[in-house]
């Protein structure tokens, strides 16, 4: 080729408008490259759509800015996946607290003797009565819960004569902390709890004092203020029963545990 022809095409190369790339467009040379490399595989599928919908590939390692609120508050746990919408957690508790339930009830019956239909028309009728009931049988032993189904007509006249006995204390919440006073042992002493607390404190307090802590109605009055007052000898005893009346479970289990 001629100098004097190579040189003009070299000028004209020269003065032709170079195209640009659109932003953010790759250059040609890495053009091969992107198109040879493979895609990333995703070993955590929870991971990646956090990823992806910051705005972040999933293998990448340059974390972006814009992204970084997403990805950080993102939380797998309202399982939304697949139409769930309960998290995985719940419903599992859920699943343990049914079969708990279960099994309760299960042991409960081959303690009653009944035939597990009969103990559960039982229940029921115990339930209506007690609705409290329902939140705490799984607390409840399998034996004492026997022992409450056995007779639910005994059970509701009881309820009847407890109301009588204490007209201005929570009956539910008494009976829902401590059904076992519905019981033969307990209920003997129901009524000389009260009269004893009477003794003390007024209709009102007493009333109080039974529905905070229901144990005053199956232990002795009189030796827990005793004890009481030889734990705090610098205060009355009957005044700070009054103030805190969780403390006559406290002497209790110091009383059972004493070695004199």
């Amino acid at each position: 080729m001629p100098a004097l022809q190579r040189q003009f095409m070299l000028h004209q190369a020269a003065n032709q408008p170079r195209r640009q790339a659109p932003p953010g467009a790759a250059p040609p040379w890495l053009h091969g490259q992107l198109n040879s490399r493979p895609l990333p595989v995703c070993r955590r599928p929870l991971h990646c759509l956090a990823a992806l919908e910051g705005g972040k590939q999933p293998g990448s390692s340059a974390p972006d800015p814009n992204a970084a609120a997403s990805v950080s508050t993102f939380n797998p746990k309202p399982w939304q996946l697949m139409g769930r919408v309960l998290s995985s957690e719940r419903v599992a508790l859920q699943y343990d607290e049914q079969l708990n339930l279960g099994l309760v009830r299960s042991a409960a019956a081959r303690a009653s003797g009944l035939d597990y239909d009969e103990f559960e028309a039982r229940l029921q009728n115990l339930l209506t009565l007690l609705p409290v009931l329902q939140q705490r049988l799984l607390r409840i032993q399998p034996k004492l819960l026997a022992a409450l189904v056995a007779d639910p007509d005994l059970m509701a006249a009881r309820l009847i004569e407890l109301r009588l006995l204490l007209p201005g204390a929570d009956i539910a919440a008494i009976v829902g902390q401590r059904p076992s006073l519905l019981l033969a042992g307990e209920w003997e002493r129901v009524a000389a709890a009260v009269t004893h607390l009477l003794q003390r404190y007024s209709e009102a307090e007493t009333a109080f004092l039974v529905s905070s802590e229901p144990l005053l109605l199956a232990e002795d009055v009189e030796e827990v203020l005793a004890e009481l007052g030889r734990l705090l000898p610098s205060q009355d005893a009957v005044a700070a029963l009054l103030s805190k009346p969780s403390l006559a479970s406290s002497v209790s289990r110091l009383s059972h545990l004493s070695l004199w």
